[in-house]
């Protein structure tokens, strides 16, 4: 059987480590390769682990701000096929068979050709998988007074001031959840996220909006119960990146209606029936229920996800 090893760093207050542990417990459900998956920041426990495994592909959950002990010789100096996960701009200015990336689109197309140019990756090693979502089944009754949710880590251009804004003005009455920890590489002591959320409570002028603000790092199951608990889920970003956000990876599996911007994060998700707009209001994205979203879900499936990830292992 192939053996392929799964690389990831140790910090869980980072969306890249999140994603890259996603990844890993999706990939250990495959009945047609071995999957390790290694957490680690040392260079030399990477070594002994990987020559006692003896994979046949390493797959490294690799950013240039989280795994910057990677050298080039740790990569040529060994015989298998390495394949990194893309997150965002960054690309290795060395040595790789390809890059992963996640629900990126159709390979082959105009869109996903010329997506694929911008970030510098050759077309030839390029690899689409789909989104990695998570297993999980809502047993929350929707609530008799709308209860409206946001999450990620604390970023001025995840909108939550805006989504603060929005709610007290379209709702005479609602609770409004924001989750919003902080970020390891980007906000470590909280500094911009605390003045995020003293924003939003100044913002919150409507009385009969409950805000509801938290910080702590919730775990996996945490997160989804948090989204689930909510009527819809809202995403306002206004971040010009070359990446897809992988909150709505979380907000995607809970069987939760999701509002967004048009903004360039969410190209692999977005549509007309679920943009806000004067003309599509939270209101009305709700009472459309997940019924757009229902191609994703099935475009998405885990074992779409486990299939397409053998087949690149397996014919590397």
């Amino acid at each position: 059987m192939i053996k392929s090893l799964i690389v990831n760093h140790t910090e869980k207050a980072c969306g890249v480590q999140q994603f890259g542990r996603r990844v890993a417990s999706l990939a250990m459900e495959s009945g047609n390769v071995e999957y390790t998956y290694l957490e680690t920041d040392d260079p030399k426990e990477f070594i002994k682990v990987r020559d006692a495994f003896q994979p046949d592909v390493i797959i490294y959950n690799w950013y240039v701000l989280t795994m910057p002990w990677l050298e080039e010789k740790m990569v040529t100096g060994y015989r298998g096929k390495h394949y990194f996960i893309f997150h965002d701009g960054f690309v290795r200015d060395g040595y790789y068979d390809g890059f992963l990336f996640f629900g990126a689109g159709e390979k082959d197309t105009p869109e996903f050709n010329t997506d694929v140019t911008f970030r510098r990756v050759p077309i030839e090693k390029t690899h689409v998988l789909p989104r990695p979502l998570l297993e999980y089944r809502n047993i929350f009754e929707k609530n008799e007074i709308p209860h409206i949710g946001s999450f990620g880590f604390g970023s001025w251009t995840k909108g939550f001031d805006r989504i603060t804004t929005d709610v007290n003005l379209k709702f005479e009455r609602a609770v409004l959840n924001l989750h919003m920890p902080f970020a390891r590489f980007g906000d470590e002591f909280g500094v911009e996220t605390l003045k995020i959320a003293d924003l939003c409570r100044s913002l919150n002028v409507n009385p009969n909006i409950e805000l509801n603000i938290t910080h702590d790092l919730l775990d996996e199951s945490d997160v989804l119960d948090f989204l689930a608990k909510n009527d819809i889920n809202l995403f306002y970003y206004t971040a010009l990146n070359e990446g897809l956000s992988s909150v709505l990876d979380y907000a995607l599996s809970v069987d939760r209606p999701i509002g967004l911007t048009d903004d360039m994060m969410f190209r692999h998700v977005v549509n007309d029936d679920i943009i806000v707009s004067p003309t599509n209001t939270i209101v009305d994205i709700m009472n459309k229920g997940t019924n757009p979203l229902k191609p994703l879900y099935n475009k998405w499936a885990r074992y779409n996800f486990v299939r397409e990830l053998d087949y690149i292992v397996m014919e590397a």
